[in-house]
Protein backbone atom coordinates (compact mmCIF):
# COMPACT_ATOMS: atom_id res chain seq x y z
CA UNK A 1 0.00 0.00 0.00
CA UNK A 2 1.40 3.40 -0.98
CA UNK A 3 1.95 5.88 1.84
CA UNK A 4 0.25 9.16 1.01
CA UNK A 5 1.24 12.63 2.24
CA UNK A 6 -1.85 12.59 4.43
CA UNK A 7 -0.80 9.29 6.02
CA UNK A 8 2.75 10.60 6.56
CA UNK A 9 1.37 13.69 8.32
CA UNK A 10 -0.82 11.53 10.58
CA UNK A 11 2.15 9.30 11.47
CA UNK A 12 4.33 12.34 12.18
CA UNK A 13 1.63 13.92 14.37
CA UNK A 14 1.30 10.65 16.28
CA UNK A 15 5.05 10.53 16.91
CA UNK A 16 5.04 14.16 18.07
CA UNK A 17 2.10 13.47 20.40
CA UNK A 18 3.93 10.53 21.99
CA UNK A 19 7.09 12.58 22.44
CA UNK A 20 5.16 15.45 24.01
CA UNK A 21 3.44 13.05 26.44
CA UNK A 22 6.71 11.32 27.32
CA UNK A 23 8.39 14.70 27.70
CA UNK A 24 5.61 15.95 29.96
CA UNK A 25 6.09 12.98 32.23
CA UNK A 26 9.85 13.50 32.15
CA UNK A 27 9.89 16.91 33.81
CA UNK A 28 10.12 15.30 37.23
CA UNK A 29 13.70 14.39 36.36
CA UNK A 30 13.40 10.61 36.24
CA UNK A 31 12.87 8.88 32.92
CA UNK A 32 13.82 5.40 34.07
CA UNK A 33 17.38 5.79 32.82
CA UNK A 34 20.40 6.72 34.84
CA UNK A 35 21.21 10.32 33.94
CA UNK A 36 24.11 11.88 35.82
CA UNK A 37 23.41 15.40 37.09
CA UNK A 38 25.53 18.17 38.53
CA UNK A 39 25.88 17.69 42.27
CA UNK A 40 24.01 19.99 44.61
CA UNK A 41 25.96 21.13 47.63
CA UNK A 42 24.39 20.28 50.96
CA UNK A 43 22.23 23.04 52.37
CA UNK A 44 21.71 24.50 48.90
CA UNK A 45 17.93 24.23 48.93
CA UNK A 46 18.07 20.43 49.18
CA UNK A 47 15.80 20.24 52.22
CA UNK A 48 13.20 22.50 50.61
CA UNK A 49 13.32 20.43 47.42
CA UNK A 50 12.79 17.21 49.39
CA UNK A 51 9.81 18.76 51.17
CA UNK A 52 8.44 19.78 47.76
CA UNK A 53 8.74 16.21 46.49
CA UNK A 54 6.96 14.87 49.59
CA UNK A 55 4.15 17.40 49.11
CA UNK A 56 3.90 16.45 45.43
CA UNK A 57 3.41 12.80 46.41
CA UNK A 58 0.61 13.95 48.71
CA UNK A 59 -0.87 15.87 45.74
CA UNK A 60 -0.49 19.19 47.59
CA UNK A 61 0.86 20.92 44.51
CA UNK A 62 0.50 24.55 45.59
CA UNK A 63 2.45 23.86 48.78
CA UNK A 64 4.97 21.84 46.75
CA UNK A 65 5.47 24.78 44.40
CA UNK A 66 6.21 27.04 47.40
CA UNK A 67 8.95 24.62 48.47
CA UNK A 68 10.36 24.34 44.94
CA UNK A 69 10.51 28.14 44.69
CA UNK A 70 12.30 28.32 48.05
CA UNK A 71 14.77 25.69 46.82
CA UNK A 72 15.22 27.53 43.52
CA UNK A 73 15.88 30.83 45.28
CA UNK A 74 18.70 29.09 47.17
CA UNK A 75 20.21 27.99 43.86
CA UNK A 76 18.91 24.40 43.80
CA UNK A 77 18.78 23.25 40.17
CA UNK A 78 16.13 20.57 40.81
CA UNK A 79 13.99 23.21 42.51
CA UNK A 80 14.42 25.57 39.54
CA UNK A 81 13.37 22.86 37.10
CA UNK A 82 10.31 21.85 39.10
CA UNK A 83 9.25 25.43 39.86
CA UNK A 84 9.64 26.28 36.19
CA UNK A 85 7.47 23.40 35.01
CA UNK A 86 4.79 23.97 37.66
CA UNK A 87 4.55 27.66 36.77
CA UNK A 88 4.57 27.09 33.00
CA UNK A 89 1.89 24.38 33.13
CA UNK A 90 -0.30 25.54 36.02
CA UNK A 91 -0.43 22.07 37.60
CA UNK A 92 -3.16 21.43 40.14
CA UNK A 93 -4.87 24.79 39.75
CA UNK A 94 -1.65 26.75 40.26
CA UNK A 95 -1.85 30.14 38.57
CA UNK A 96 0.37 30.09 35.49
CA UNK A 97 3.31 32.47 35.37
CA UNK A 98 5.11 31.52 32.17
CA UNK A 99 7.61 34.37 32.34
CA UNK A 100 8.78 33.34 35.81
CA UNK A 101 8.64 29.65 34.89
CA UNK A 102 10.81 30.09 31.80
CA UNK A 103 13.21 32.20 33.85
CA UNK A 104 13.67 29.34 36.35
CA UNK A 105 14.08 26.78 33.55
CA UNK A 106 16.62 28.98 31.75
CA UNK A 107 18.70 29.50 34.90
CA UNK A 108 18.81 25.75 35.55
CA UNK A 109 19.47 24.90 31.89
CA UNK A 110 22.24 27.48 31.57
CA UNK A 111 23.80 26.08 34.76
CA UNK A 112 24.04 22.72 32.95
CA UNK A 113 21.09 20.86 34.50
CA UNK A 114 20.05 18.44 31.77
CA UNK A 115 16.34 17.89 32.71
CA UNK A 116 15.83 21.66 32.49
CA UNK A 117 17.72 21.71 29.19
CA UNK A 118 15.33 19.08 27.82
CA UNK A 119 12.26 20.96 29.09
CA UNK A 120 13.49 24.23 27.62
CA UNK A 121 14.45 22.54 24.36
CA UNK A 122 10.90 21.18 24.05
CA UNK A 123 9.45 24.60 24.83
CA UNK A 124 11.39 26.20 21.96
CA UNK A 125 10.97 23.36 19.45
CA UNK A 126 7.25 22.70 19.80
CA UNK A 127 6.70 25.71 20.75
CA UNK A 128 5.05 25.80 24.17
CA UNK A 129 4.10 28.34 26.82
CA UNK A 130 3.79 31.16 24.32
CA UNK A 131 7.46 31.06 23.36
CA UNK A 132 8.32 31.82 19.76
CA UNK A 133 9.55 28.74 17.94
CA UNK A 134 13.34 28.78 17.83
CA UNK A 135 14.73 25.55 16.42
CA UNK A 136 18.35 26.62 16.94
CA UNK A 137 17.81 27.29 20.65
CA UNK A 138 15.83 24.09 21.06
CA UNK A 139 18.55 22.02 19.40
CA UNK A 140 21.23 23.78 21.44
CA UNK A 141 19.54 22.74 24.68
CA UNK A 142 18.83 19.18 23.49
CA UNK A 143 22.43 18.74 22.35
CA UNK A 144 23.83 20.12 25.63
CA UNK A 145 21.68 17.64 27.59
CA UNK A 146 22.51 14.74 25.23
CA UNK A 147 26.21 15.40 25.77
CA UNK A 148 25.56 14.81 29.49
CA UNK A 149 24.13 11.35 28.69
CA UNK A 150 20.52 12.46 29.09
CA UNK A 151 18.56 9.77 27.27
CA UNK A 152 15.47 11.95 26.72
CA UNK A 153 17.61 14.57 24.98
CA UNK A 154 19.05 11.80 22.81
CA UNK A 155 15.53 10.65 21.97
CA UNK A 156 14.59 14.16 20.87
CA UNK A 157 17.80 14.55 18.85
CA UNK A 158 16.97 11.28 17.09
CA UNK A 159 13.45 12.45 16.37
CA UNK A 160 14.70 15.76 14.96
CA UNK A 161 16.99 13.92 12.57
CA UNK A 162 14.28 11.41 11.70
CA UNK A 163 11.85 14.10 10.57
CA UNK A 164 14.35 16.82 9.58
CA UNK A 165 13.26 19.37 12.17
CA UNK A 166 15.98 22.02 12.51
CA UNK A 167 18.55 19.67 11.00
CA UNK A 168 18.97 17.87 7.68
CA UNK A 169 16.87 14.71 7.68
CA UNK A 170 19.05 11.64 8.24
CA UNK A 171 17.90 8.13 9.08
CA UNK A 172 21.49 7.20 10.00
CA UNK A 173 21.95 10.04 12.49
CA UNK A 174 18.47 9.48 13.90
CA UNK A 175 19.26 5.82 14.49
CA UNK A 176 22.61 6.73 16.05
CA UNK A 177 20.90 8.99 18.62
CA UNK A 178 18.11 6.49 19.29
CA UNK A 179 20.62 3.71 19.88
CA UNK A 180 22.61 5.85 22.34
CA UNK A 181 19.41 6.48 24.31
CA UNK A 182 18.41 2.82 24.00
CA UNK A 183 21.70 1.79 25.64
CA UNK A 184 20.76 4.00 28.60
CA UNK A 185 17.46 2.13 28.96
CA UNK A 186 15.12 4.58 27.20
CA UNK A 187 12.19 2.43 26.03
CA UNK A 188 10.71 5.06 23.68
CA UNK A 189 14.09 5.34 21.93
CA UNK A 190 14.22 1.55 21.56
CA UNK A 191 10.82 1.59 19.84
CA UNK A 192 11.92 4.35 17.46
CA UNK A 193 15.21 2.55 16.76
CA UNK A 194 13.38 -0.74 16.09
CA UNK A 195 11.06 1.07 13.71
CA UNK A 196 13.95 2.58 11.75
CA UNK A 197 15.90 -0.69 11.70
CA UNK A 198 12.87 -2.45 10.23
CA UNK A 199 12.39 0.06 7.39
Amino acid sequence: MAVTDSMQKKILMGIIAVLVIVGGIYFVGNNGAKTPQPAQTSGNGVEEFRKGRALTKEKKLKEALDMYIQAAEKGNLHGMNHAGMYLCNGYGGIEKDVTKGIDYLTKAADAGFSPAQVNLGRAYMNPQYGLKRDLDKGLKYFLAAAEKNNSMAMLYMGFNYEVGRGVEKSKEKALEWYEKAEKLGNKAAKKRADSLRNQ
